[in-house]
């Protein structure tokens, strides 16, 4: 038992050492979309679920798949240029985000916080508040602080994280990545493949650029 113990404590450590410092991806997007990243179809299918947050059209040829925590310094630094990017091509992209909350024992309420937001019709406002206002995350009480911030109804919003009630999704979404391999945070699913690491804006405008040509 006790050196189950050890073990399961250094992956615990290795894990959390390539979320904290998930890398920022040197590389053309467009040549690392191999083969070899990409899962299987009936993965795809469960990755790119309609009834999580998103943004876009459901129609479009690019469908990005992203998992984050809200305490990821990573994510951080990736969440106003996926934003951008997406607010710019919304007719041409499907994004999606996916809750992977692995950075403290907090993360998961905080991403249960943001579904929270969604019932009022406010997940995006919530999920940008959060990324923006994160140097408050390190007391959980300032929750409604963010959640005022954002411009919901802090009853409501507080009933609902109160509850639990996106306990499970937020498990689903955690134990959906951790079996597709996440590494690190941000990991992004491009049509299937996998992609893990701060992506520029400029890759961003290369993926979308060549998906509208073969659209075309």
């Amino acid at each position: 038992m006790g050196v189950l113990i050890i073990i399961l404590v250094i992956a615990l450590f290795v894990l959390f050492t390539k979320v904290l410092n998930a890398p920022k991806i040197s590389d053309d997007i467009t040549t690392i979309l191999t083969e070899d990243s990409l899962v299987k179809s009936e993965k795809r299918m469960l990755i790119e679920r309609l009834d999580r947050p998103r943004l876009g059209n459901i129609s479009a040829n690019l469908v990005i798949v992203e998992f984050a925590d809200f305490q990821c310094p990573a994510c951080k630094k990736e969440f106003p240029i996926i934003r951008e990017v997406v607010n710019r091509h919304l007719d041409d992209v499907l994004y999606i985000y996916r809750s992977y909350p692995v950075i403290n024992d907090a993360s998961s309420i905080i991403s249960e916080a943001s579904l929270c937001a969604s019932e009022q019709g406010k997940f995006w406002q919530m999920h940008d508040r959060l990324f923006i206002d994160s140097d408050l995350l390190s007391d959980i009480t300032n929750l409604n602080t963010i959640a005022q911030r954002a411009g919901l109804d802090i009853n409501r919003f507080s009933q609902c994280v109160i509850s639990g009630k996106y306990a499970s999704w937020v498990s689903e979404d955690m134990n959906l990545a951790y079996d597709l391999g996440a590494l690190g945070t941000p990991t992004f699913f491009i049509n299937g493949h996998k992609v893990q690491g701060v992506v520029s804006g400029d890759q961003w405008e290369s993926l979308i650029a060549k998906y509208k040509t073969l659209a075309d």
